[in-house]
């Protein structure tokens, strides 16, 4: 079939098979060859997250197309959900087809993806900066700076948690997370921790713990899976250890410690002895240590000593050595010995008869007694016997060591039978006591009562007393005693005497009075000119026999001054002096002195000059010839005797009166003594009214004396009133102002030790004599 579409009518001649003709004409209206067109729209361009719109508009009616929505016969819609491309086909009612393309791309509904770097991981302690970097184009976020579309950078100065919101084009949002740990900008800080605390004599071990991750110091050593927050030091002596800390961040820090526990040395010590001297008694070792050690065997701590000093008594000589361990475990040795010790008295044998039986007037000599020691010994002697006074006497013999050990007491009884008709009156001394020999004129026979003249005056009782007596304080030596005469008075019954015998006692007297002044001035007296003067004004006796003048008693003072401890301090002392007291002061009167003692080579140069100066004085003449004794005591009467000398105080005079309930005889040189001393207030004495001349004197009596003789005192009376010592074993008060004094002046002697004083101990004669001159140098 031909399909002719033309618009003109059209005539058609018609034959039929007959050979009829007609004709039909006819108008062709409805052909369409004409194709359609299109065109597409979309409601959204923009990247959207939602869905688009496509519209079709085509030239001309076109029919259905599936998938699309008809609004009318042009025009059609299509919601497009998801980005797609497509072609559309459409066909008019003439069968003309058409087609047109649409592509939706904007169609967004992902959410973008981002991720952030850091310019560095590591720890530091500056800035970092950020990058996010997103899965695709999104909007500039707040604080970040656009490199372009999907990069944005941040500088952050400190650590953080945080999250950065990212949107893109099409609106989906979403949120990349932040965080910053790696910025540390603080110093480490660090303890350490020692492997003991106790001493050791071992290394210690350092444990170094840091409050972060440092980088190894120097000289440790990190402990294995610490991440470097742990680290070892064997150290291997005591020091103070700083550790400089750098953490990773380049932070730096500190952490620091002192090992004081490390003790490798072993302990020294030292041990003295309670006395030095010869002693009948136990021995008191102290021991002294240059650290703290574990309390030895045998051995007492000394309280608050802190391990460093101990006691042990000892009962007999030997060698007492000891080990000394220190806390650490260091072990050291140190040995005492004890030789003085002697507990086994000497013995004594009485010479010659036990008993013996003597006339009045008959003469008698001491046979003595012997000792025996195993070192030495002496023999002490006391009681006498007086021929011219009928009796019975008893003289007593002991002996003594070194170290005060007493032998038995064996005793002489000694008779005496009166007799009228005796030529001599004797007095006996024992050779070895330290006592005075008198002598006396010979007394006067009794005069019968019924011969006596009513007319004749009595003779006055202080005409028959012998005004001068001729004293010499003996040595104690071996040497036989001098014979003297003497008189003994009776108390009982005054005796009367003629004038013409009164006279004769009194020029008697007169001329003893002469003797004893020369003797004495002999005795004094070692330059001439004015010492001589002084010497002879201050011993000047008077023809009666009256009591002499103290040599230097006064009651004025004078102020003198010493630096002590760079202090100056002024003083009052007694201006009482005289030449015995300028000679022992006087380094070049003895400069020269060659000494007859053989026991003193041993003492120090200060002590052995300090005796020289008493011994060329005549002060002191020793206990045995050739022998000083320096450790041996010396009695409280001895002492007084020798201090009294030294500062020429008239010993020699004769005693008036018995001061104390002790001392019962007058014609004892120790009571002449003790009644110098006591008249001038020197001493008093004990509670009980006694004076024990014959006990031996201690530290403290001795140095009292001393200080009373020059009745020292501080100008500054406040500052003497407010002096307290630093002695620990004072007993009363009286000692605590006398060695308050004594201390601050820095004349104490012997030199306390351990903050005691020993007031108590007996002082020797070599300290009495160091004591006596230090003492008077005050007076330089």
């Amino acid at each position: 079939m031909r399909i002719i579409n033309f618009r003109p009518p059209i005539n058609i001649a018609l034959v039929d098979k007959a050979g009829n003709t007609g004709s039909s004409a006819f108008v062709v209206q409805n052909i369409d060859k004409e194709v359609p067109t299109g065109t597409v729209t979309y409601s959204k361009t923009d990247p959207t997250s939602g869905d688009v719109t496509v519209t079709l508009e085509t030239s001309k009616p076109v029919d259905n197309i599936d998938g699309w929505t008809k609004v009318d016969d042009t025009h059609f819609k299509k919601v497009v959900s998801e980005n797609e491309d497509g072609n559309i086909l459409f066909v008019d009612p003439a069968g003309n087809t058409g087609n047109i393309e649409y592509s939706v791309k904007n169609i967004d509904k992902t959410a973008p993806t981002g991720t952030v770097t850091q310019s560095t991981y590591d720890p530091t302690n500056g800035s970092v900066t950020l990058t996010l970097e997103t899965s695709e184009a999104v909007e500039t976020p707040d604080g970040w700076t656009k490199v372009d579309d999907t990069h944005f950078t941040k500088v952050v100065s400190e650590n953080g948690g945080n999250s950065v919101e990212i949107v893109d084009p099409a609106g989906n949002s979403a949120t990349v997370p932040v965080s910053v740990e790696n910025i540390d900008k603080s110093g480490p800080t660090g303890t350490i921790t020692k492997s003991t605390q106790d001493p050791t004599n071992g290394d210690v071990v350092l444990t170094l713990e840091t409050s972060e991750a440092v980088k190894t110091p120097k000289g440790w050593t990190e402990v294995e899976g610490s991440n470097g927050t742990k680290f070892t030091k064997t150290v291997f002596e005591n020091g103070d250890e700083e550790v400089e800390l750098v953490d990773l961040a380049g932070n730096s820090g500190d952490a620091s410690t002192s090992v004081d526990n490390i003790d490798k040395g072993a302990p020294t010590g030292t041990i003295t002895k309670s006395t030095d001297d010869p002693t009948n008694g136990d021995v008191v070792l102290t021991l002294e240590t240059s650290e703290a050690v574990k309390t030895p065997d045998g051995w007492t701590e000394v309280e608050g000593s802190n391990g460093t000093k101990f006691t042990k008594t000892v009962p007999e000589n030997g060698n007492y050595p000891v080990e000394l361990v220190d806390s650490a475990g260091n072990t050291g040795t140190v040995e005492g010995v004890v030789d003085n010790i002697n507990k086994s008295g000497p013995s004594i044998t009485l010479n010659g008869e036990k008993e013996m039986t003597l006339r009045q007037g008959a003469n008698f000599v001491d046979a003595g007694a012997e000792c025996k020691d195993d070192v030495s010994c002496e023999i002490v002697v006391s009681g006498g016997v007086s021929t011219s006074r009928p009796g019975v006497y008893e003289i007593n013999y002991y002996a003594i060591d070194e170290a005060g050990n007493k032998s038995e007491t064996l005793t002489r009884t000694v008779t005496v039978n009166r007799s009228f008709t005796g030529p001599d009156e004797t007095v006996f001394t024992p050779k070895n006591d330290t006592s005075v020999i008198t002598p006396e004129e010979p007394s006067m026979p009794e005069t019968p009562k019924n011969t006596e003249k009513k007319d004749e005056k009595p003779v006055k009782k202080e005409e028959q007393k012998k005004t001068d007596e001729k004293n010499i304080f003996l040595k104690n030596t071996e040497k036989p005693v001098e014979k003297v005469k003497v008189e003994v008075k009776n108390e009982k019954n005054t005796e009367t005497k003629k004038p013409t015998e009164t006279a004769k006692t009194d020029d008697a007297t007169k001329e003893k009075n002469r003797k004893n002044k020369e003797k004495i001035l002999e005795k004094l007296k070692k330059d001439t000119g004015e010492n001589t003067a002084e010497v002879e004004k201050n011993i000047e006796l008077n023809a009666a026999g009256e009591k002499p003048k103290n040599s230097q008693k006064s009651t004025e003072k004078m102020v003198k001054t010493r630096t002590i401890n760079g202090e100056t301090v002024s003083y009052k002392i007694s201006t009482k002096t005289c030449p015995i007291m300028k000679n022992i002061l006087d380094d070049e009167y003895r400069s020269e002195f060659e000494s007859s003692f053989t026991d003193i080579a041993r003492l120090t140069k200060n002590e052995i000059i300090d005796i020289l100066r008493l011994e060329k004085t005549e002060v002191v003449k020793g206990r045995e010839a050739g022998t000083f004794a320096p450790k041996s005591e010396i009695t409280r009467a001895e002492f007084l005797a020798i201090v009294l000398q030294a500062h020429c105080y008239d010993v020699y005079q004769e005693a008036t009166g018995l001061p104390f309930v002790d001392m019962t005889d007058l014609n004892d040189w120790k009571t002449r003594v003790v009644q110098v001393g006591y008249d001038n207030g020197i001493i008093s004495g004990y509670a009980d009214g006694t004076f024990r001349p014959n006990d031996t004197i201690s530290n403290i009596e001795a140095f009292a004396i001393l200080m009373k003789l020059q009745e020292i005192e501080l100008v500054d009376r406040e500052k003497q009133a407010s002096l307290v010592d630093s002695y620990t074993d004072k007993q009363a008060l009286w000692q605590e102002k006398v060695l308050g004094l004594g201390e601050y002046l820095g004349i104490l002697y012997p030199k306390a030790t351990n903050n005691k004083f020993h007031p108590d101990a007996k002082i020797n004669r070599k300290n009495m004599v160091s004591q006596m001159i230090d003492i008077m140098k005050l007076y330089r």
